[in-house]
């Protein structure tokens, strides 16, 4: 057999793996709603919340806004698991942290694959 010299192309080597899938795009193919699992907890969000015009203006708005965090989870969440998130976070003396709703916006950025 012939020689072959370094760094030639062979084949094998013009094959090109398909990019993995995020989470987020797996679940848009199969037309899921993402969970987010927070503090022991799943949250359900629908596509279309993540995928709303209204939703990513919000985000804009609170980088120079951040006392909007409250209002854009519970866009996320919806009013009901909005609460339920709230009761399940509450410290000894009945507040929730603002960190929880950061944390909780990591999270569920995260699974959106942003």
């Amino acid at each position: 057999m012939p020689e072959i010299p370094e760094g030639a192309i062979v084949p094998q080597d013009r094959k090109k793996k398909a990019p993995k899938k995020s989470k987020a795009q797996k679940a848009e193919a199969l037309g899921d709603s993402l969970t987010v699992s927070y503090n022991g907890a799943d949250y359900t969000i629908e596509r279309d919340v993540v995928d709303d015009v209204e939703f990513f203006e919000l985000i804009g708005e609170m980088q120079e806004k951040s006392y909007l965090l409250p209002k854009v989870v519970q866009m996320l969440l919806g009013p009901k698991q909005y609460k339920a998130f709230k009761d399940a976070n509450r410290g000894e003396n009945g507040r929730v942290s603002i960190d929880h709703l950061g944390d909780f916006f990591k999270a569920a950025d995260a699974v959106a694959g942003n």
